[in-house]
């Protein structure tokens, strides 16, 4: 008797734990299009915005391909997944703050431009040759930075730009 009630007892945990649980989100699932569409008319144009902002999108400029964003969590999660494809990383903060709208020159060994771009996010991914560059910024304010990269072939090299410079 008591082998059956331990096996009674250990059969509901299981179900509260694991079916439960799916059962309530399947529920929230069949919801979810009357509840997105609630709260997207609740929500402020500035968020439509930045979900749109997120999405953002790769570009080649014929030296070096490149994506910039990561507004809001679905951004940043967005861009997250695209870091393996690249080999450079710029994450650009001000005070604990992300920036966007960075004005971002690269310049190789021999002082040429192989990107001039301004940010669409706190996040800047590059795609190019291995080698040393000189990485120019300017922050909305007119705060500027300049850092010397190293980016190899197999490694995402990353580097996190805090402004003001003065700061550092």
């Amino acid at each position: 008797m008591k082998r059956t009630i331990l096996l009674i007892t250990t059969a509901m945990a299981w179900v509260m734990v694991n079916a439960l649980p799916a059962a309530a989100q399947n529920a929230d699932m069949h919801n979810a299009p009357a509840a997105n569409e609630a709260a997207e008319h609740e929500q402020p144009k500035d968020m439509r915005d930045d979900e749109m902002l997120a999405k953002a999108k790769a570009a080649d400029n014929g030296k070096v391909r490149y994506i910039s964003g990561g507004i809001a969590d679905s951004g940043m999660r967005s861009i997250d997944t695209e870091e393996h494809l690249y080999n450079l990383k710029m994450l650009f903060v001000s005070q604990g703050d992300y920036l966007a709208d960075v004005n971002v020159r690269i310049t190789d060994h021999k002082g040429k431009t192989v990107l001039d771009t301004k940010t669409k996010g706190p996040v800047l991914l590059v795609k190019m040759h291995p080698g040393h560059y000189t990485v120019s910024t300017t922050a909305e304010g007119g705060s500027t930075l300049t850092r010397k990269v190293t980016v190899g072939d197999d490694y995402l090299a990353s580097y996190v730009l805090r402004y003001p410079a003065s700061e550092q």
